[in-house]
């Protein structure tokens, strides 16, 4: 278990990494006072009178076990050691919690990040992505390598995304030319099926899933920033979400379309 204190010092917030501890019991009761013997620890070492009863806020992840409101560690430290000390979840991970849900919700989503993993496991075979890197050199491109969907990080999507969105043509070129050339009847039978996959649907979804996971990405570097405060993060929230709603604009989303797909419309051809 890692334990950080928050602070204001000098006027700016300020973050301090406590210790690293093993968790000797994984109760609520066991964590807190593993909790509270690293902050005597700190107290003890700086010499500045750290307490728990100064507290104002706690911040974990939304296990039970710490975030529970009947016998959840953030209760057990209120009622003990600083009543003004209300529990907060990770603005962070909730964030990707909530993308986690929205794509598992709406299929079109999951389907599109499920073909892209199936093209990251094709490019990912040692001949083909030889070819994929010499390609890429053949046309004067920055070698870009696809990277594996990740289970719990959606907001970090967007790096794979954006450079699958980059490299869409040569991807379609490489799939034609094993089709054309390749003498694994295997892999020629997987590229054709794969290249079956990229229609004018998923071009559209691949593209809209990359603006909006491009915007998720910033939200979610700007709220792991230690210098944001909790104002901060209402604020670029609400941002967020207004972003979002104006995205489901009939001008916006005519806007996206016609800069997106007449730049590809020879792969909708």
């Amino acid at each position: 278990m890692s334990v950080v204190v928050r602070y204001i010092f000098g006027g700016s917030i300020c973050e301090q990494f406590v210790g690293m501890t093993e968790a000797q019991s994984l109760y609520a009761q066991g964590l807190t006072d593993e909790i509270v013997k690293q902050i005597t620890r700190l107290s003890s070492l700086s010499g500045n009178g750290v307490s728990l009863h100064n507290c104002v806020g706690q911040g974990y992840d939304g296990a039970s076990v710490v975030a529970g409101h009947l016998s959840g560690v953030n209760v057990l430290i209120r009622e003990t050691y600083a009543p003004c000390a209300p529990y907060i979840h990770c603005f962070n991970h909730r964030l990707n919690l909530v993308l986690v849900d929205v794509v598992k919700s709406v299929s079109c989503c999951g389907e599109t990040l499920s073909t892209l993993q199936l093209f990251y496991v094709f490019l990912s075979g040692s001949s083909v992505h030889q070819r994929w890197v010499a390609m890429q050199k053949e046309h004067s491109l920055k070698v870009i390598e696809l990277k594996s969907i990740s289970d719990t990080r959606w907001a970090c999507q967007s790096a794979m995304i954006s450079a699958f969105c980059s490299r869409l043509e040569i991807f379609l070129a490489l799939l034609q030319e094993i089709i054309d050339s390749d003498s694994d009847s295997g892999r020629v039978v997987t590229a054709r099926g794969l290249l079956s996959q990229i229609d004018k649907t998923f071009v559209r979804y691949i593209f809209a899933l990359k603006c909006v996971l491009m915007c998720s990405k910033s939200v979610s570097d700007f709220l792991q920033n230690p210098g944001n405060s909790l104002s901060d993060a209402v604020a670029i929230i609400e941002s967020f979400e207004l972003n979002l709603q104006e995205m489901r604009s009939d001008e916006k989303c005519n806007e996206f379309w016609t800069y997106r797909v007449s730049r590809r419309r020879k792969l909708c051809s």
